[in-house]
């Protein structure tokens, strides 16, 4: 098809529509090029950069444990550390597969399973035509393929610059300002415990700021690197495909002599096999590595999910960063899909082709191919995701669904309409030492034994004890009469220690309610140091006198199974 001065202008040629991946790849310690004596040298880089990024782990480990009781710390350090352990993974798979993956790209860029189509070694009339159409289709391929990685690589690019610039400013305006014990803010969140107590000191600093700069430095370039070729690839084999279509539309063509005519077939279906083969080697690179960053995205996107859901309103700087977080695992993630299923959907067309040549007005051999190839290509190409999954819009959308049913899930328990009855926030402040909160699942019409509780063990007793009681109601059923909504009001104004939810009493909806009550004690009684969590249900019966602002209460008996600490269970003997 192309001599050898033609197939060298067209790889330089090509090279310029992937300069800047390239470039970065080099950055990384990773040649997708002719293998030279110095780019083999940057193995060294690749590694020397796996050890630093492997070892800023530690700093995210500390973290979680240094903060355990911060859910949104410990989230940013899962969502930082699992980014990073994926870009370990492709670099690592880089430095064993890169002689692999260049000799592919080489192929890529010299078009060499389009050089193979034996119509272009034939005298055929039809040869020029199917030239221009296919340089045609190939240059928009590859201006296809440059629009992605130039945006790709600004995505990852203005995701790094802005947790690089954001730790550098923080940290000089706290050194500015001489903020004492501070720990600097890092590019990827995290803590070293020996050099806790050094703050901006040289060079612990720097060697700190070094290390998880490291890892963010990998986490954005190696995704560029490893899943621009990935693109690359899949949309060569999208442009495969629609060469093949355009060959398969002129089988029939008068251009073809009709004595040719099973000679051109047997061509195309050579170029489908050439195509399969080309593809089921990228698939065999790629889809054991991806599951990596498919199953460790999934996590990631959970996390932010539930960080963006608790933080949507009481911190917004969590909310930006965890923006950044879905961001840039979502991006990768839709990235692969998008691509696979580009493919599959031109996979998808070529029975169409087949069958839509006059085939009908042919021979019985060319009926016969075509009767084959239609047979075999009803069975769509995919990129797999390991053994589990293909790389399409379908698993993407899997994803997004499967993440929504938990958000939704979390919004009906953690949302902030949850609550129709409030318990006052001063439940939790009014006593100087509160040991736990006491929940006590409650059906809304049995105020009688509501009162029972509170006759048996007054508020005030229980907050000398450094206990608070809360009852938790829903709504009645839908089949049942309804209690007037002034009584409950009446009841909130009295003892203040009702939290109802919008959702209607049932069994199933038990847990709501549990998950309510804990939502509440974390909110509001967030301030005190109270310690646990106690739990009525039903079978104990208890009936005690106390004595409250100097008067005499007789306990009502009630029934109660109460898990307590050692200091409640001395108070009800």
């Amino acid at each position: 098809m192309l001599s050898d001065r033609e197939i060298e202008a067209l790889d330089k040629r090509n090279y310029q529509y992937l300069k800047e991946m390239v470039r970065i790849s080099f950055a990384i310690g990773v040649n997708f090029t002719k293998p030279t004596f110095a780019r083999e040298s940057l193995r060294i880089l690749n590694i020397f950069l796996i050890l630093t990024s492997t070892f800023s782990l530690y700093s995210h480990w500390y973290q979680i444990v240094y903060y355990s009781h911060d859910m949104k710390k410990i989230g940013e350090s899962i969502c930082t550390a699992f980014q990073t352990i994926v870009s370990i993974i492709k670099m690592i798979y880089c430095l064993d597969q890169q002689r692999r993956m260049a000799a592919l790209l080489s192929k890529v860029r010299k078009h060499e399973v389009l050089q193979q189509i034996e119509i272009f070694h034939t005298d055929f009339a039809i040869k020029t035509q199917l030239k221009t159409e296919i340089d045609n289709i190939m240059n928009d391929v590859w201006k296809t393929i440059r629009i992605q990685l130039i945006f790709y690589i600004g995505s990852c690019l203005g995701i790094m610059s802005n947790y690089y610039i954001t730790a550098i400013a923080v940290n000089a305006y706290h050194q500015h300002i001489g903020t004492p014990n501070y720990y600097p803010q890092l590019p990827f969140t995290g803590m070293y415990k020996f050099w806790q107590d050094k703050g901006l000191q040289f060079p612990y600093y720097e060697i700190q700021y070094f290390l998880n700069a490291s890892s963010l430095y990998i986490s954005g370039f190696a995704a560029v690197s490893f899943d621009g070729l990935f693109f690359t690839f899949a949309d060569y084999g999208v442009g495969l495909y629609r060469v093949l279509r355009m060959m398969v539309k002129y089988s029939t063509s008068h251009l073809v002599p009709e004595e040719c005519r099973i000679k051109y077939l047997r061509s195309c279906v050579s170029h489908y096999n050439r195509t399969i083969e080309f593809l089921n080697e990228v698939d065999d690179i790629y889809k054991h590595v991806s599951l990596s960053q498919f199953l460790l995205s999934l996590v990631i996107l959970g996390i932010v999910v539930f960080e963006m859901s608790i933080s949507l309103e009481s911190d917004k700087a969590t909310l930006v960063r965890m923006l950044m977080y879905l961001s840039a695992a979502g991006y990768q993630v839709v990235s692969y899909c998008y691509n696979g299923q580009l493919l599959a959907t031109e996979s998808d067309k070529i029975c169409s082709a087949f069958y839509e040549c006059e085939w009908y007005n042919q021979s019985k051999e060319f009926k016969t191919i075509i009767y084959m190839m239609m047979i075999r290509t009803q069975r769509v190409f995919y990129f797999n995701i390991s053994w589990f999954s293909f790389m399409t819009l379908a698993t993407f959308m899997a994803y997004i669904l499967k993440t929504e049913q938990c958000h939704n899930y979390q919004n009906r328990l953690l949302g902030k309409h949850l609550h129709s009855l409030f318990v006052s926030s001063g439940i939790c402040t009014k006593w100087n030492i509160l040991l736990g909160i006491i929940i006590v699942t409650s059906y809304v019409e049995h105020n009688t034994l509501r009162l029972a509780h509170r006759s048996a063990l007054p508020q005030c007793r229980l907050g000398e004890l450094g206990f608070q009681r809360v009852f938790l109601l829903a709504d009645t059923p839908a089949m049942e009469i309804p209690i007037k909504r002034n009584l409950l009001e009446h009841e909130q104004r009295r003892f203040g220690d009702l939290l109802q939810g919008n959702f209607y009493d049932s069994y199933h909806n038990l847990s709501y309610k549990h998950i309510m009550g804990l939502r509440w004690a974390s909110q509001e009684c967030f301030a005190s140091s109270w310690s646990s969590l106690l739990r009525y249900a039903v079978d104990l019966q208890i009936s005690r006198q106390h004595k409250c602002g100097g008067r005499q209460k007789s306990g009502e008996p009630f029934h109660a199974v109460v898990k307590t600490s050692n200091d409640l269970k001395l108070a009800l003997r």
